[in-house]
């Protein structure tokens, strides 16, 4: 079966008004595995995050958070300090791609934990609960005074899943004044 005619249709949708056939021609494009249309398909990424409307940074970042691959969460990691209706789009994006091997990302999505919408709070837990990096704990339990009950438990559950590798981290933890006491 020749794709190819779908695929000079798709390529003309990136020229389209309409930011959601551009983003899904970019998205269909980039899975093609051809060089060419994988080259297109950034191109018109590229133009949706250039963009001044949200909605369109907003389905660019959908696309990247739907390719599944942890490699380019770094490249949407910097719309976390935009608008609120961004920022939420990139953190369910990042929670869609990272992994294990995003440790690097941590000191990015750690500053939303002390935001003021519970909902990117929680979020952005729950991303840091995906990346388990021990080394995030700490900051995350002086913040402790201030989470809701389903971000308690969250973070509860982090801290049984990391397990041993935690023990001096903890142990830092217990000594440490700063911290609530209910964090400790």
């Amino acid at each position: 079966m020749d794709i190819r005619p779908k695929v000079v249709a798709l390529q003309k949708n990136q020229q389209d008004k309409d930011s959601k056939k551009r983003a899904s021609a970019a998205s269909i494009l980039w899975s093609n595995f051809k060089l060419e249309d994988t080259d297109i398909a950034i191109n018109i990424l590229q133009g949706l995050f250039e963009s001044q409307d949200p909605a369109e940074i907003i389905k660019g970042i959908e696309v990247i958070g739907n390719n599944g691959e942890e490699k380019y969460a770094h490249a949407i990691a910097e719309f976390l300090d935009r608008e609120p209706g961004i920022r939420v789009a990139t953190l369910d994006a990042l929670n869609k791609l990272v992994s294990g091997k995003s440790a690097r990302l941590w000191p990015k999505i750690l500053p939303l934990c002390e935001s003021n919408s519970p909902s990117e709070r929680e979020k952005a837990i729950l991303i840091l609960e995906k990346i388990g990096d021990s080394a995030s704990i700490m900051p995350l339990l002086k913040l402790t005074t201030r989470a809701e009950p389903r971000e308690k438990r969250i973070l509860q559950r982090f801290i049984q899943k990391t397990g041993l590798k935690l023990v001096p981290t903890l142990i830092n933890i217990l000594r440490d004044r700063s911290i609530a006491f209910l964090g400790r």
